[in-house]
């Protein structure tokens, strides 16, 4: 995966999208849509299995590496947020905020503590667009 290279404007500890003018229930939904097929959401990542373990679901991925990516995925709808544990201390978060009505990307140490990502920006944000459209297109 890409860091961001010099002059390039980085995610930092969070990055939100624009205000997403949809329902909840279909910003949910497209958030879903990002666990079963990453591909559609970030480009470089492709779906190799998901299985669905009730409680939460265990998802790999190639990554453009020779060793796949597994990932261990908690999707809270009350709460709006998709948690995807890496099997490592860093855990990536999709976290809907309904009273802004914004999607926030970011990451945290296993205890809970934010940290500096230093990917690029313009890596997520197609990500949160795409699901903001596919959100503001089910609203409709």
């Amino acid at each position: 995966m890409a860091y961001a290279g010099e002059g390039e404007e980085i995610a930092g500890t969070n990055t939100q999208s624009d205000p997403i003018n949809a329902s909840y229930d279909s910003v949910w939904n497209a958030m879903m849509d990002n666990v079963y097929h990453p591909e559609k959401y970030l480009p470089y990542m492709k779906l190799l299995s998901i299985v669905d373990k009730g409680d939460h679901f265990v998802r790999q991925v190639g990554i453009g590496d020779p060793k796949p990516m597994t990932e261990e995925i908690y999707c809270d709808k009350e709460k709006g947020e998709i948690r995807f544990e890496h099997f490592v201390t860093r855990i990536h978060v999709n976290k809907y905020h309904r009273e802004e009505q914004v999607l926030e990307y970011y990451t945290d140490e296993s205890d809970g503590r934010r940290v500096f990502w230093c990917r690029p920006k313009s890596m997520v944000a197609p990500a949160m667009q795409k699901t903001k459209e596919l959100a503001e297109a089910q609203s409709k």
